[in-house]
């Protein structure tokens, strides 16, 4: 369930008064509204609410401008309820970004999901672009292509010519090559996060919980202060150089 960032503490309260539970207390208050990608509850027969604040995580995730998935929604029925649904441009992009950025090695399934949706004469190029830019994500793109060009089949000629003109920004490569090779442990990719990030007091807010969490969230995830504070220091200094 996608969820505004600002109805994020709303929605996990709702669940916990319905006996759901998450695995580890957020790593310090307000990280789950501010800054985290997904906040996974579980009831006591298993069932899973994955309740997203993003599409994504890393950069990539925090530039895309998240009340614009609000504004264009689809809606569907579903026994007489009505629900929204990401728009058919907003869906190619995320099932891009779910490819590229979810997994170092994304199974088929991801793939296909990005191959159908290119080939689907009903979805608009120029559309999907200018989203892309607005996420400042077409490198995004790009490479999520190439994926399925490389492991399923060509992609329909205005998707290959459209590849085929664009050319990727270095430091936007070196981003997704440390984004995918470190995935969700605590690396350089997360230091990226801080120039993604509008305000200083973000940022100063972002760099604090990363290198001092809470001691609940240390403790529901049985860690010590130090195994937190060692890899920060470890990247920030390897950076620096």
């Amino acid at each position: 369930l996608l969820i505004r960032p600002s109805d994020i503490d709303r929605a996990v309260r709702i669940l916990e008064q319905r006996a759901a539970t998450r695995p580890w207390s957020q790593r310090r208050p307000g990280w789950d509204r501010r800054f985290a990608k997904t906040v996974t509850m579980t009831f006591g027969d298993g069932i899973e609410f994955d309740l997203h604040r993003m599409l994504a995580d890393g950069v990539f995730g925090y530039r895309i401008p998240l009340e614009r998935l609000f504004d264009s929604a689809d809606a569907f029925d579903i026994g007489g309820v009505t629900f929204q649904a990401l728009s058919t441009v907003h869906r190619l992009l995320h099932s891009a970004y779910h490819l590229l950025l979810g997994s170092s090695e994304p199974p088929l399934m991801n793939v296909r999901d990005l191959g159908v949706y290119l080939s689907d004469e009903r979805v608009t190029l120029d559309l999907v672009v200018f989203e892309a830019q607005r996420w400042g994500g077409e490198v995004v793109l790009a490479m999520a292509i190439d994926q399925v060009t490389e492991r399923v089949a060509d992609v329909p000629p205005k998707w290959a010519e459209w590849r085929s003109n664009f050319e990727p920004d270095q430091h936007d490569l070196d981003l997704i090559r440390r984004h995918r090779s470190e995935g969700s442990s605590f690396g350089r990719a997360k230091l990226d996060v801080l120039r993604e990030l509008p305000a200083l007091r973000d940022r100063a807010a972002y760099a604090a919980a990363l290198v001092w969490p809470s001691r609940e969230h240390l403790e529901s995830r049985g860690l010590r202060r130090r195994d937190s504070l060692g890899p920060f220091v470890a990247n920030a200094r390897s950076r620096w150089r």
